[in-house]
């Protein structure tokens, strides 16, 4: 008897996953609730009020991510010795 168990996609098993679908049904639900969310005037307001927020993440990124990497091949190289 060969009984094959249905898997779930590698995708779905990522915890990327569950945040694109929070983020999914939040801009759902708030587009519902607020008519104008995507008219343009309302999408320039977000963009002009976020872009200093996007812009420090970014520059935090660049600094994080380097250090981040240095330190992981930091400790390869101290197993390797």
């Amino acid at each position: 008897m060969n009984t094959k168990k249905k898997s779930v996609p590698a995708f779905v098993r990522k915890p990327e996953f569950v945040t694109i679908i929070i983020l999914i049904v939040m801009i759902i639900v708030v587009a519902a609730l607020q008519g104008n969310f995507f008219a343009p005037s309302s999408l320039q307001n977000m963009i002009i009020s976020w872009t200093p927020i996007i812009l420090l993440t970014i520059g935090q990124a660049m600094i994080i991510c380097p250090v981040v990497m240095q330190w992981h091949l930091c400790s390869v190289f101290l197993q390797v010795l």
